[in-house]
């Protein structure tokens, strides 16, 4: 792992990176945002193959692939690779110069517009069940909770049942925004339309996510936990239950 160098003070022309860019880690920092707020925010960037250190005042997050995210929704702040180099923002040839040669697997932090190198060092991994753990959250007390009766269980749930059904064995990626914002009730269908012409306007699947564990039984692409860019050209929004208000719904991109 690595932990950053002391003595760096090299002010950057850009203190953090703007728009979308391809992620390939993040950074939180432990000094600025506190111990709970840094973990509760690794949640959502946490899933099946990252590997997480603490070095120094910093969580760092390494993704199995790179990530396309907004950096102004992000919840840590995106590794980027500049050149041979990941960074916090974006560096000029002159401030790579000026920064000199960077050690193996280390990276650029910016912190407060200024460039620090995090070295190789002896730091630790960190334990994700550990780490993800939110017993030392802030929590309020739960007074009633209500859950639907018990159903029996399928050996293939119906929803994946009629995937298969209607595109065997090309059934497409299927994103959950349920798994996002909760159930929004009669205004769910509206809510995924509207999901469904940003997945066309930005040629980006959205993702299903606190997606841990996947169900054998269904084996499908659930675009587990990241989004994802992707040619997309036709999106089928489907919105069922509630007083019978059962829409499938194709929606189009526009035809070149």
């Amino acid at each position: 792992m690595t932990a950053p160098t002391s003595g760096t003070s090299l002010a950057l022309r850009e203190p953090s990176f703007r728009g979308h860019v391809m992620a390939e880690g993040f950074v939180a920092d432990v000094a600025a945002l506190g111990e709970s707020r840094a973990r509760a925010r690794g949640l959502a960037v946490v899933a099946p193959g990252v590997a997480v250190g603490r070095v120094g005042s910093l969580y760092v997050v390494r993704l199995p692939t790179p990530l396309r995210v907004d950096t102004t929704d992000s919840p840590l702040t995106p590794l980027v690779r500049v050149g041979a180099w990941l960074s916090t923002a974006p560096l000029t040839a002159s401030e790579i110069r000026a920064i000199g040669a960077l050690p193996a697997g280390g990276f650029v932090y910016a912190r407060a517009g200024l460039a620090e190198v995090a070295a190789p060092t002896t730091g630790s991994s960190v334990d994700l069940a550990e780490w993800l753990d939110v017993a030392g959250f802030e929590s309020i007390a739960v007074t009633s909770l209500g859950a639907p009766p018990e159903q029996p269980r399928a050996a293939i749930p119906p929803a994946a049942a009629s995937a298969r059904e209607v595109f065997g064995d090309a059934v497409p990626p299927i994103s959950s925004n349920k798994s996002m914002i909760g159930h929004t009730l009669s205004a769910s269908g509206a809510i995924e339309a509207a999901f469904s012409l940003l997945t066309l306007r930005d040629q980006m699947q959205p993702p299903t996510i606190n997606h841990g564990e996947p169900d054998p039984a269904i084996g499908l692409d659930v675009v587990p936990n990241f989004s994802r860019v992707a040619k997309v050209s036709n999106v089928l929004s489907n919105s069922f239950g509630f007083g019978g208000q059962n829409v499938c719904l194709v929606l189009s991109g526009e035809t070149s």
